[in-house]
């Protein structure tokens, strides 16, 4: 990564720096940031990762006391911002300054519907206001431990980004107060002269307060955000009167401005012909990392950084295939880093965000306090993600001690000869011959020989040690996970 890119990317993973990942609808501001004349010398949108001071190549990337921030259109304040928010950033990389930070919720609404695909992987999909969201491992739960926390009925604010299907892949999730406003984010279908539909919801929006620079007759395709009381949802048909309607957060830079996108592909014709998050790309020219060309397709998450030319099109110079793969780790600490926020499990460094949820399910347990007091020898059940091929925490659970351990990742290799596969670069030792009991994503007990076929690299594998004592001893259970 270049150092724009590097500093772009890091105003979201750190707050005090540079930003990350985004999608617009290819717009191009005439007036630099916000209509000031300031021309910003990279605009991205993205999830925060976490806060602090960046330094890069020397530079300092602050929050200053005249970057603006918004939430909701309000003013606020970095205090107000959560990690997992999708956040749009201006920044002048030059002078390592944000010129402005802005939220808005992608969806805050009822809870209609909770279908817990893989309470292994925190893998769910939720009915929130008519609109599908889906949670993995690396959805930030705020103040929840997942999504099992919640119920039918419960008030949620929810930030992602969407896939090809219109479904919301949250990266943040939290339970809200009722009543109140409701807000959708998303992109016009069939709109009329008195409502319009945005995935499964459909907006009456002819009495509604119009936010300025939102074009007219409204058009499919337009990004924008809605805004309704409570008491003007139905919930049965799916049905909000709004009250405000502006544009959404998009990657409205200038010509030749720095930006990144992250997102989904959301329609891929060819490599100089795709969308993401509905802000068209041209890769033709780009560099293309993890993956290949080939391996571009909907619904593939991507990074793309470049520029942006003429009709709005992202220019891209490199393209980057993410995976958010899930991680769980059941086992006793071996070691703590407080300052590093780092565990060691399994032999596996682990690093443990702020954001972390920490939980003390011990018997009698009276709370933990974070990172600090967590300690060698205690049992963790521990669930996260892979980010660049590091493990990140974002679930702990302090539990009463046990002899067993278990590890669920996705598979590097396997050897069915030798009855070895690898998971996070450790070799396990599985074979029926040494005691292993086989089984599918049903729980259904099957052959090594079946087993082992159906590896394939990046299938989600578990395997358990009844009495562990080291990773070198044979597994009792390796089992496929539902992906």
């Amino acid at each position: 990564m270049n150092w724009l890119s590097r500093c772009a990317l890091l105003l979201v993973l750190g707050a005090n720096a540079g930003c990350g990942g985004g999608a617009g609808d290819g717009a191009i501001a005439e007036g630099g940031i916000s209509g000031t004349g300031i021309a910003p010398a990279g605009v991205s949108i993205g999830p925060v990762s976490e806060f602090g001071s960046v330094r890069i190549n020397g530079t300092r990337l602050e929050i200053t006391p005249a970057t603006e921030v918004r939430v909701h259109g309000e003013a606020a304040t970095q205090a107000d911002l959560r990690v997992g928010q999708v956040v749009r950033v201006e920044a002048d990389f030059d002078a390592g300054t944000a010129h402005k930070i802005e939220y808005y919720a992608t969806l805050r609404g009822p809870v209609e519907s909770i279908a817990i695909v893989n309470p292994d992987t925190l893998r769910a999909t939720l009915s929130v206001m008519g609109q599908t969201v889906r949670t993995t491992a690396s959805t930030q739960f705020d103040g929840l431990l997942g999504p099992d926390a919640l119920r039918v009925g419960d008030i949620v604010e929810v930030s992602g980004t969407r896939d090809a299907a219109n479904a919301v892949a949250a990266s943040f999730v939290a339970r809200r107060s009722p009543g109140g406003v409701y807000r959708v984010t998303g992109r016009i279908e069939n709109p009329t002269a008195t409502t319009l539909r945005i995935a499964g919801l459909t907006i009456v929006h002819d009495a509604a307060e119009r936010g300025p620079g939102l074009s007219e007759p409204l058009s499919a395709g337009l990004l924008v955000r809605v805004t309704g009381a409570a008491a003007g949802y139905s919930p049965g048909v799916a049905r909000l009167v709004a009250d405000r309607l502006e544009p959404g957060l998009a990657l409205a830079a200038q010509l030749d401005a720095a930006v990144e996108a992250e997102g989904f592909v959301t329609r891929f014709e060819s490599l100089a012909d795709f969308d993401v998050d509905g802000q068209p790309v041209d890769a033709s020219a780009a560099r293309i990392e993890g993956g290949g060309a080939a391996d571009l397709d909907v619904d593939v998450r991507v990074e793309v950084e470049g520029s942006i030319a003429a009709g709005g099109v992202l220019d891209a110079t490199r393209v980057v295939l993410q995976s958010n793969a899930f991680v769980r780790i059941d086992a006793r600490v071996e070691e703590v880093d407080p300052v590093a926020a780092t565990l060691t499990l399994l032999g596996l460094p682990v690093t443990v965000p702020a954001a972390a949820n920490i939980e003390d399910e011990r018997s009698g347990g009276g709370g933990i306090g974070g990172v600090a007091g967590l300690a060698p020898g205690m049992q963790l059940e521990l669930r996260g993600f892979l980010r660049g091929g590091a493990i990140v925490a974002t679930r702990i659970e302090v539990e009463d001690p046990e002899d067993r351990a278990l590890l669920l990742a996705p598979v590097g290799a396997s050897d069915r000869q030798a009855g070895e596969l690898t998971l996070l670069g450790l070799t396990i030792r599985a074979s029926t011959a040494l005691g292993t009991e086989f089984e599918n994503e049903a729980e259904a007990e099957v052959g090594e020989d079946e087993f082992y076929a159906s590896l394939r690299a990046g299938r989600l594998v578990k395997v358990r040690w009844d009495l562990f004592s080291s990773i070198a001893e044979p597994v009792d259970e390796a089992s496929l996970e539902i992906d």
